[in-house]
């Protein structure tokens, strides 16, 4: 068996770890976070694909609110010697309508003069800064899903309607799930490495750099929330693997890649998008080798896209992924379970949890959390960082077996939660779990509900290129893509392509006039 670790093709680094803790959900994260930085002495560093001023980090039932940057302020005006650090993506117009306007201004004008705010740019066209990464005073780290933002924060319950689901508009918002991954040791000093790149990307100079002077090792009693709210993953070290296209570094994509090639048994991952070509076929080829155990193969993933931009750019192309996997999965005696987690109100009305998180565990080996999406632009184009754990990096066995432990106890967590189940045993081997994974979805009082994979009906290849790249865009390679799809027999991929292409003025109106005229029986 290759190894999957791999400094420089699979991982940036792999570090030494003092504690590993799994968050799930907003209500869980946004705790342990407050907490540390009301226990910060010196310095934090955040860097994100978005942050709120006003995202509400504690919400009450009697609606009371923590809102984010205030309490940035209220942390400096206590502390007279911490400075904060934040770099967050300047995003494309494309998503103007759902971010909060003239962030900058709101800090430069708002903050504390010690909150230091800055908007990063992605040196490609069309990608973006996706990585999310706190770190307090060297000490702590965080990283994962979950950005500081608005309408993120949510229970495990995701209850169809909760009252403190509140957004800073004053609006209730749907159930929201993510996972985001604490880390205490070697590992955080390589995070704050990752941070002062992205700070000096956004015109920031490596000596704003605060020098280390508290003491780094980890105390169980540093954090209480901790140990209330986050789950072990007991392994001595982290791979910690990046996706920065300006470096050639695509390490998630190939880390990724090689896990599912190990594997065994069972195969489980939630994330936000399924769309990536590399990755399926990766879990193609897995399927079609002979030679290996037959697999369980466990997606969960939201129902649709969390907008109508996202349905119309990415939905088909995920259909066709999702009915082929399962359909060469009959194919060739493998089982795939599409799962989606849904509530219901009194007045019967259907409710889903939108899946944000970014999971994947192989066999009882390997889990990674992070900021990559299964898609092909979180592989190729934009920012992602993952923490990945697995026996590889365990040095005794008694490490592999604990580890072997916390990776089963984390995927039973976390599928009770989407069938809204209370915790199950964690020792239930694999077949024993899906067999109660199955009895949940034929059970009308579960959550948890099989996806109907119809047959795709049509792709838009045009928007999947323009919203869901490979590789950075340029006039060149988008031009190739209009070509190719007035060459295909797709009269609504023709009729698309022709209409936005004329809208950016790759498509000339007056020639494409000429060539439909000229083209009559």
């Amino acid at each position: 068996m290759s190894h999957l670790f791999e400094i420089g093709t699979t991982c940036e680094s792999i570090d030494d770890v003092q504690e590993a803790r799994v968050l799930i959900d907003g209500e869980n994260y946004y705790a342990v976070l407050c907490e540390a930085l009301r226990k910060a002495r010196k310095y934090v560093c955040m860097t994100g694909w978005q942050f709120d001023t006003r995202a509400n980090l504690a919400p009450g039932a009697d609606g009371s609110r923590l809102e984010f940057l205030q309490f940035l302020n209220e942390l400096c005006t206590a502390n007279p010697d911490l400075q904060i650090f934040i770099t967050a993506w300047n995003y494309s117009v494309v998503y103007a309508i759902e971010r909060e306007w003239f962030q900058n201004v709101r800090f430069a004008l708002s903050a504390h003069e010690r909150v230091h705010f800055r908007f990063l740019n992605h040196p490609e066209a069309g990608a973006a800064h996706h990585e999310k990464i706190v770190v307090v005073d060297g000490r702590w780290g965080f990283t994962g899903g979950l950005d500081v933002c608005d309408e993120r924060w949510d229970s495990r319950s995701h209850k169809p309607s909760d009252g403190r689901r509140i957004n800073a508009h004053g609006d209730q918002y749907g159930p929201f799930h993510d996972v985001q991954m604490f880390l205490a040791g070697g590992a955080v000093e390589t995070l704050e490495d990752f941070f002062w790149q992205s700070w000096v990307q956004a015109g920031g100079s490596q000596e704003d750099r605060p020098q280390k002077t508290v003491n780094l090792s980890f105390s169980p009693d540093d954090l209480s929330a901790l140990h209330e709210r986050g789950l072990p993953l007991r392994c001595p070290r982290v791979a910690l693997s990046r996706t920065r296209v300006e470096d050639n570094d695509f390490h998630v994509e190939e880390l990724l890649r090689r896990a599912v090639d190990q594997a065994e048994h069972a195969i489980y991952i939630e994330n936000q998008y399924f769309t990536s070509k590399a990755f399926v076929k990766a879990l193609i080829a897995r399927m079609c080798n002979g030679k290996l155990p037959k697999l369980h193969i466990v997606l969960v993933l939201p129902e649709g896209g969390h907008s109508k931009k996202e349905e119309l750019v990415l939905g088909g192309r995920q259909r066709i992924m999702l009915w082929l996997v399962r359909k060469l999965a009959e194919s060739n005696g493998h089982h795939v379970r599409v799962l989606k987690s849904c509530s219901r109100t009194e007045e019967g009305e259907t409710v889903a949890t939108y899946i944000h998180s970014k999971v994947m565990t192989v066999d009882d080996r390997f889990v990674s959390i992070g900021s990559a999406n299964l898609m092909n632009r979180s592989m190729r184009v934009d920012h992602e960082l993952n923490a990945s754990f697995s026996a590889e990096l365990c040095e005794t066995e008694e490490q592999k077996a604990a580890l072997g432990c916390d990776i089963r106890h984390l995927r039973a967590s976390l599928l009770a939660e989407h069938a809204g189940a209370a915790e199950i045993d964690p020792q239930l081997s694999v077949r024993e779990t899906l067999a109660l994974v199955d009895r949940w979805c034929n059970d009308p009082n579960s959550k948890l509900e099989l996806q109907e994979l119809e047959p795709p009906q049509e792709d838009d290849p045009f928007f999947s290129m323009v919203c869901d790249p490979a590789a950075p865009l340029d006039w060149t390679n988008l031009q190739k893509c209009v070509d190719a799809l007035f060459d295909s027999d797709q009269t609504i991929v023709k009729g698309a392509a022709r209409r936005v292409g004329q809208r950016l003025g790759v498509v000339d109106i007056g020639e494409e006039k000429k060539s439909a005229v000229g083209s009559g029986p």
